[in-house]
C-alpha cells in the first residue's frame, strides 16, 4: 500500500512539473508584438495589437478601420494550465469596472502565431507575431 501510494505521489509531481514546464515554455514564446485583424459585419476591419512583455506586463491597442485608437488596454498576464490569464488593470474605455479579468484558452502558440479560443464557444482567433 505505500509503495502505491509513493508511486501516485511521484506520478502526480511529476505530472505537475510537466503542466509546468509547458506554461513556461508557452511563456516564453509570449513576448512580443501581435497583431490580430477582426472583420465586423459591415466588413469593415479593426486591430487589435498586443504587446507583451517578458515581465508579464502587456498592452493592447484596438485600431478602427480609419486607423483611430478604439481603445487602450493595459494589464500583466499569466499562463496558467495552457489559458492565457490576463488581469487588465487599465482601459480607456467608457465604463469598465478595473481590475477585471479575462480567460482565453491557449490552442497553439509557436513563434509566429498563436491560436486562442473560449471555453464558451468553438470560435477561436489567430493572431500573428510581428517580425
Amino acid at each position: 500500500m505505500v509503495k502505491i501510494k509513493t508511486a501516485i505521489f511521484g506520478l502526480s509531481l511529476f505530472m505537475t512539473a510537466c503542466g509546468q514546464q509547458r506554461d513556461a515554455e508557452i511563456r516564453n514564446r509570449l513576448s512580443g508584438t501581435w497583431r490580430c485583424v477582426q472583420v465586423a459585419s459591415s466588413h469593415t476591419a479593426s486591430q487589435s495589437v498586443f504587446t507583451i512583455a517578458p515581465n508579464g506586463e502587456f498592452t493592447n491597442d484596438v485600431i478602427r478601420a480609419d486607423g483611430t485608437l478604439a481603445a487602450e488596454i493595459s494589464g500583466t498576464f499569466q499562463v496558467s494550465d495552457r489559458y492565457l490569464v490576463a488581469t487588465v488593470s487599465n482601459d480607456s474605455r467608457m465604463g469598465r469596472s478595473l481590475p477585471y479579468i479575462q480567460r482565453a484558452k491557449l490552442i497553439r502558440v509557436d513563434d509566429r502565431e498563436m491560436i486562442i479560443g473560449s471555453d464558451c464557444t468553438t470560435q477561436t482567433t489567430a493572431l500573428v507575431k510581428e517580425r
